[in-house]
């Protein structure tokens, strides 16, 4: 895909890997919106969050370290609680 160029490999992973966290995020945060807020502030937080994301020091471009999976995985983890109490509550 990128031939045997290291440099171009490594130029995009250092834009891919911080638009996949960006995305990721914005897919753990929704839920949690829709569920807190209903539909209204689910479409609020996706206009909000990905201007956000970018100007973020974790979600930069060219930040492929750990730190920005690590608030990604508690944004997750909390997606997944919220899921389990609606879903508890809801009786499904």
């Amino acid at each position: 895909m990128f031939g045997n160029s290291q440099a171009k490999a490594e130029g995009f992973a250092l834009f891919a890997w911080p638009v996949l966290m960006s995305f990721v995020a914005l897919y753990a945060a929704i839920p949690i919106d829709y569920v807190q807020g209903g539909h209204s502030a689910s479409v609020f937080t996706a206009i909000i969050a990905i201007p956000t994301f970018q100007l973020l020091d974790q979600f930069a471009n060219g930040q492929i370290d750990h730190h920005n999976a690590q608030p990604l995985l508690s944004l997750t983890f909390i997606a997944a609680i919220v899921a389990l109490k609606q879903r508890s509550i809801s009786g499904v």
